[in-house]
């Protein structure tokens, strides 16, 4: 799914992400990483903080980079 934020923020349109992995928004250097991650949370999904502690960043699709700030719930 992609809501109106997600395409404000990273530039691209819904239907250009629906078919894509959520990695693309990921710059390249954490998506290994990101793919082990969210596999892992997959096989035993709870409620956690979203990178607690962590700098966390998004990569728009004219390849800029920006930091993503978990907003409070």
């Amino acid at each position: 799914l992609v809501n109106s934020q997600t395409t404000k923020l990273f530039g691209y349109l819904a239907d250009d992400l629906q078919p894509q992995v959520v990695e693309i928004l990921v710059p390249e250097r954490f998506r290994t990483a990101h793919v082990g991650n969210r596999d892992q949370f997959s096989s035993e999904p709870h409620t956690r903080a979203l990178g607690p502690g962590l700098a966390l960043f998004g990569l728009r699709k004219d390849g800029t980079e920006f930091p993503v700030e978990p907003q409070p719930a």
